[in-house]
């Protein structure tokens, strides 16, 4: 990537940022298109917090008497271009916002290989006991080396950006679940676990992903590996998790999923993770999915038929307005 060839509102963007490390793609990051898989880049965004707090000292090696942990709290990713087998890519990360028990980064991922802009993610966090996992309020030693590396870039307490997403407590779980006409479950492998013994944060897109392939299939009835013959393929371009509590190893996890809005080229998929031993909400999520053509990549029409079968599925709790209704209006 050339700074200079930027456009100067990225180019303002890039400046807020101190820090950035480089991967490069592995195989084993991309799918069957090809490119990576967008539940990777969660991955990605944890290797560049990792090294951020290695540059602070902040990683436990390097600070022996640390009292706290911390835990993801929430992800959202803007899925802008795709990167694939073997480019590199530069990973800018910072510190936009803290509050009592939280705090925030912002990323952006460039692809060094074809100079694009290919993600724009947020995560938030909040510190807990290490021992109870109670949360407690922001350590002070993080606040300072926080504050001194990233200045007055931080946003600080009611100046930090609110929840945009209704945060469902666990008394409205089953009035929830009522909206939700679809479901399928996976059981935790350990693989999908992480050093804290819970579900690794970036697991939860591939839950994301299991729930909704499932609806699809059952949406078109057909396999989704398939749809490229008739003549569109979906790709994620927005993608975001809430997580309320965890999972752990061997638990079995149910993925509720609906449709909540349908626009001219996009589906926005909405779910809930509950335990299926006592419904327990683990997780909430949405993906914005687009439709494109299999060859050019390009968005292309939700046809009208697919429209009739999701209202057929969901009734009237989605947006699911006609196709031509779009047009005229020019959306």
């Amino acid at each position: 990537m050339n700074y200079w060839d930027l456009p100067p509102s990225l180019r303002r963007e890039v400046d807020a940022f101190r820090f950035k490390t480089q991967l490069r793609v592995r195989f084993v990051e991309t799918d069957a298109q090809g490119v990576v898989y967008n539940g990777s880049f969660l991955t990605y965004l944890d290797v560049a917090r990792v090294e951020y707090h290695r540059n602070l000292h902040l990683l436990e090696s390097q600070f022996p008497n640390k009292w706290w942990d911390g835990t993801v709290a929430e992800t959202e990713v803007d899925y802008l271009a795709p990167a694939r087998f073997d480019d590199v890519l530069t990973i800018y990360v910072r510190c936009a916002w803290t509050r009592r028990r939280s705090l925030g980064f912002s990323h952006l991922i460039f692809n060094e290989t074809t100079g694009h802009l290919i993600a724009r993610a947020t995560s938030g966090h909040v510190t807990l006991h290490p021992d109870t996992r109670e949360p407690l309020e922001l350590p002070e030693p993080l606040r300072e080396r926080l504050t001194a590396f990233d200045g007055d870039r931080i946003l600080v307490g009611d100046a930090a950006p609110r929840h945009e997403r209704p945060r469902l407590g666990q008394g409205d779980v089953p009035d929830e679940v009522r909206r939700y006409h679809f479901k399928d479950s996976v059981r935790v492998r350990a693989a999908e676990t992480d050093a804290q013994g819970i579900v690794y944060n970036g697991t939860f897109f591939t839950y994301l992903e299991v729930g909704r392939v499932s609806y699809i299939r059952t949406l078109l009835g057909q396999t989704v590996r398939n749809v490229a013959k008739q003549g569109f393929d979906i790709s994620v371009a927005q993608a975001a998790c809430q997580f309320r509590a965890p999972a752990r190893f061997d638990e079995i996890l149910d993925i509720h999923v609906r449709i909540a809005r349908v626009g001219r080229s996009s589906i926005r998929f909405d779910y809930l993770i509950l335990t299926r031993s006592s419904q327990r909400l683990v997780a909430t999520g949405d993906t914005v999915m687009v439709w494109v053509h299999p060859e050019t990549r390009r968005p292309i029409a939700v046809p009208e038929w697919l429209r009739e079968r999701i209202r057929e599925i969901e009734g009237a709790a989605a947006i699911v307005p006609p196709l031509a209704e779009l047009e005229k209006a020019g959306a």
